[in-house]
């Protein structure tokens, strides 16, 4: 009984997820659910490190 309510939980989270990921206009779901591609990405410049003083 535990394996269903555990399955069912897993079912919920998973539906929720997708749904915040097509109203999120920074995921490519949200682009492939209104039926067009995602925009290109652009390239990000590495990490800084913070001053040494």
């Amino acid at each position: 009984m535990s394996d269903q309510i555990s399955n069912d939980e897993n079912k919920r989270k998973a539906a929720a997820d997708n749904r915040a990921n097509q109203l999120n206009p920074m995921h490519p779901a949200y682009w492939r659910s209104r039926g067009e591609e995602p925009p290109p990405r652009a390239p990000q410049s590495p990490p800084t490190k913070p001053a040494q003083r």
